[in-house]
């Protein structure tokens, strides 16, 4: 192959690559961003601490609200989901001991979230309403 061909094929596939990343990463964060938020895919993990994560919708987040777990310097969001509307990932606990599916408390850190979800979860986590905890 001749290396003035050689070196303009190879130009014009690094073009061709970085305006696919630059489609598919606008792709990516418009599907974050959410045309529709309740179709907007967060992270969640079943403790703040905790290292497996899992995706799932944001219209399935239940009872969305502020609490502050031990060892954590500030009130995280949190909320319920079910177990079997996990989209990705896993969250650990125990299908066994109770008929599945069940509710699941999560946890959702800033750093995993995008800014308009996480602004929208927090509005709704300060409009919910405070519940005395029942032991």
């Amino acid at each position: 192959m001749d290396t003035a061909l050689k070196v303009a094929s190879t130009s014009c596939m690094r073009t061709i690559a970085a305006d696919y990343a630059q489609a598919a990463t606008a792709n990516i964060q418009a599907r974050a961003q959410g045309a529709n938020l309740q179709t907007a895919l967060v992270v969640v993990q079943r403790a703040w601490s905790e290292w497996r994560t899992a995706l799932v919708r944001v219209s399935d987040l239940e009872d969305v609200h502020w609490f502050r777990p031990a060892g954590a310097v500030r009130p995280l969001i949190h909320a319920y989901v079910m177990c079997n509307r996990v989209v990705s990932g896993r969250l650990t606990h125990d299908c066994t001991k109770s008929a599945c599916p069940h509710r699941v408390l999560v946890c959702l850190l800033k750093s995993h979230t995008t800014g308009g979800v996480f602004e929208e979860l927090a509005r709704r986590a300060n409009s919910a309403e405070v519940r005395p905890i029942q032991f």
